[in-house]
């Protein structure tokens, strides 16, 4: 590999949405390669736009190419995605090897600052962007929207003014308030891309320490492959589906407006007509729709009653019942299906698909800031719907035979649960099959390694059921009495008591998994959990002190256990908590602190109040529920998890890296599972289940795999 590296940057036009992605972005018939910035080993960069199409940074990009050294950019995946689908047609070169690419975004999640250049620059102190390019790329790029043009008291509006023969160069427009040729305003676009290139220098310089090297850089690769690689829909199952969908739309949209008199969109006027008739909410949101529609009957009942139903039977609560007249709860149903968001799913794998029918650059890697894992965006399949119907396998059965409206309501119902149930088995590829494998209980065998707790680890090597041990412990039954509701309440247990989670979380925490239990039994499972286990006890212990001392005392390293240390580095580029995981990668918490805090805590079973002083670990990161940054606290439990998630992150990488070895295409990670394309199963198995160099060889590692025609998770 040379030793050149090299910065670059691409501006581009296109009628296509760029929060499709990338690759539908790059992949659509309007897109166009405007211009791009290159620069060398840090030096002033060059810049080649359409129009003129300059030589030097022709030559220079051609060499960086031609010798296959690095070259980088802010968010690689796009630039490799345009260079694919625009290169050789808009500029003349085939496009560089992905093994050549290298991201300075992902340098900055490894840090785990601000993944975006401007805020990387801001807390790293480098040179800003330019704050034109907004109003830059409005004008030259984003072809979706009008653009006003002045000359005089002429006003003339286009897409773009690159699309107009002659290019009306001598009239204006606005960029950041201030009136502007198109021909200076041209000019500042060439500027504003160049400036990226030397921000995106500056930050990467900076970030020297977070370099992708050895596992981290494989990983990199491998998920630049896998987004390249793509997912593979039923286009044509999707199209009929969508169809259908917009059908039983437009007829519930009828249905609606002859019911109130309204469009579904007049929100606040149907709220008001719904209030006259019985709704006590003051929204229209889709949860609250859904609970005043189970909260309320035809049927109509003595008010002092409300009755529930579920698989433990029915109960009566002395409440008030929510009366709606008849035709609100008709009007309310025909609304809520039609805000039934896991539908739209199905129109956002159409519009993310590139033209050979695979949805392209889903997955980020190192995308979540504690852990490293992967995240996605688009139509992530992670959180689709479960199948709400009876068979879901034979509804899309139906759906890929283009079985009509009609048929598809007599045979299953409602069409959105229908079309819902089936977001997952529309992925499919042409032909084959495809390989779905989750890791077993991998967290919670990664959590019970780091802990040292040997009899969870012999268990698993046994392969006994670890919710019946320990529901039989909590309910006091034999292990063959568990009951399959008693096993799910330890099966909760066993995934959040493990962190640091209390009797009143725990007892939150089953009623949102659809599990609710008593106070005694969230009191009786942490007790028996934290009584049988009591090395995770001992390890929050150690996480807080080992934490709080690496703060405390920055440049030196400070022992969990043989496993896991921390430290805290005061060196450049900011002041950071080092968390060193067993694969020896580092998680990072930006500018820590330990600060005396007064503690107020309820008593879940008494009630008592209390409050004591104790010290708080806090650093600097993004806010949970918020799009912003700024003090996050965190404990000993949080800690521990973000090692045992982050532990078993790299276990997943480890396998995908092992099974893409052996020659299988994985095109999705989601959660712990990973689909492959068609192949052996066996060694898929196998490629999995390969212990990682740094666990011990006896670390009961395993996985559960399928070969399916479709993913049907």
């Amino acid at each position: 590999m040379p030793d050149d590296t090299y910065g670059f940057d691409y501006e581009t036009m296109s009628k296509c949405d760029i929060r499709l992605g990338a690759y539908r972005y790059s992949s659509d018939p309007s897109t166009r390669i405007l211009m791009f910035a290159i620069s060398k080993n840090g030096e002033p960069p060059l810049v080649w736009d359409y129009l003129r199409r300059q030589k030097g940074a022709f030559q220079m990009l051609k060499e960086a190419i031609g010798s296959g050294a690095l070259i980088y950019a802010f968010n690689a995946m796009f630039e490799c995605a345009v260079s694919f689908y625009r290169m050789l047609e808009d500029i003349g070169l085939e496009p560089p090897a992905i093994e050549q690419w290298r991201c300075t975004r992902v340098m900055t999640l490894r840090a785990a600052i601000p993944a975006s250049l401007a805020g990387a620059a801001q807390i790293l102190g480098v040179q800003d962007k330019d704050k034109a390019g907004k109003d830059l790329i409005r004008i030259f790029s984003d072809l979706t929207k009008e653009v006003t043009l002045t000359k005089g008291k002429e006003k003339m509006k286009v897409t773009s003014p690159l699309l107009e023969s002659p290019i009306p160069w001598d009239w204006t427009v606005k960029v950041g308030g201030e009136e502007m040729t198109v021909r200076q305003a041209w000019e500042g676009m060439i500027a504003y891309c160049s400036k990226d290139v030397e921000v995106e220098n500056d930050v990467r310089r900076k970030l020297r320490k977070f370099e992708l090297e050895g596992f981290e850089l494989e990983g990199f690769q491998f998920d630049l492959r896998m987004n390249h690689r793509g997912v593979p829909i039923n286009r044509d199952a999707l199209t009929h589906a969508k169809e259908v969908i917009e059908l039983e739309g437009e007829d519930l949209r009828q249905q609606f407006e002859a019911i109130t008199g309204l469009q579904p969109t007049q929100t606040a006027k149907f709220l008001t007509w719904m209030k006259c008739r019985g709704y006590e909410e003051d929204n229209m949101q889709a949860a609250t729709m859904e609970k005043a529609l189970e909260e309320s009957s035809p049927v109509r009942l003595p008010s002092e009653y409300y009755v529930t139903e579920s698989s433990r039977g029915v109960h009566v609560e002395l409440r008030p019942k929510l009366e709606l007249a008849e035709e609100a709860r008709k009007a309310l149903s025909l609304r809520a299906s039609m805000s039934f968001a896991a539908v739209k799913k199905i129109p956002a794998m159409l519009e993310t698909a590139c033209p050979d029918g695979r949805m392209r650059g889903l997955f980020t890697f190192h995308g979540a800031q504690r852990t490293g894992r992967w995240t996605s965006h688009g139509p992530q399949l992670q959180n689709a719907k479960k199948p709400t119907i009876d068979e879901p396998d034979a509804a899309y059965a139906d759906i890929c035979a283009k079985t009509d409206r009609d048929l598809l309501k007599m045979f299953y119902g409602s069409i959105h649960e229908t079309c819902a149930s089936c977001v997952r088995n529309f992925v499919q590829p042409e032909s084959g099959e495809l390989l779905d494998l989750d890791l077993a209980n991998i967290e919670s065998r990664v959590g019970s390694w780091i802990a040292g707790c040997d009899a969870d680890l012999d268990l698993y090597r046994e392969k006994r059921d670890a919710y019946k041990e320990l529901a039989s412990k909590i309910f006091g039954v034999g292990i063959k009495d568990v009951t399959k509701d008693q096993r799910f309440v330890a099966k909760i247990g066993i995934l959040s008591l493990c962190f640091q989670v209390g009797p009143k979380t725990f007892f939150e925490t089953c009623a949102t998994w659809g599990m609710p239990i008593s106070k005694k039994i969230a009191l009786e499972t942490v007790k028996t959990f934290r009584g049988t286990k009591p090395e995770f006890p001992s390890t929050w212990k150690a996480f807080e002190r080992a934490a709080i001392d690496a703060i405390n005392e920055p440049g030196q390293w400070f022992e969990v256990n043989d496993k896991v240390a921390f430290a805290c580095s005061k060196k450049s580029p900011f002041d950071r908590l080092i968390m060193r995981l067993p694969s020896g990668r580092q998680l990072i918490y930006p500018a820590p602190k330990v600060e005396r805090k007064i503690k107020r805590h309820v008593d879940f079973d008494t009630g008592e109040k209390r409050e004591w002083e104790t010290d708080e670990i806090s650093f600097y990161g993004a806010i949970k529920g918020h799009a912003g940054w700024g003090r996050v606290s965190t404990y000993a439990g949080d800690l521990f998890q973000s090692s045992v998630q982050g532990t078993a992150r790299d276990v997943m990488l480890h396998g995908c890296l092992e099974a893409e070895k052996r020659g299988y295409n994985i095109f999705s990670i989601i959660h712990d599972e990973a689909i492959s394309e068609d192949g052996d199963l066996q060694g898929y198995l196998d490629a999995f289940c390969t212990i990682p160099s740094w666990m011990p060889k006896d670390f009961p590692l395993a996985a559960e795999a399928d070969r399916i025609p479709y993913y049907k998770k």
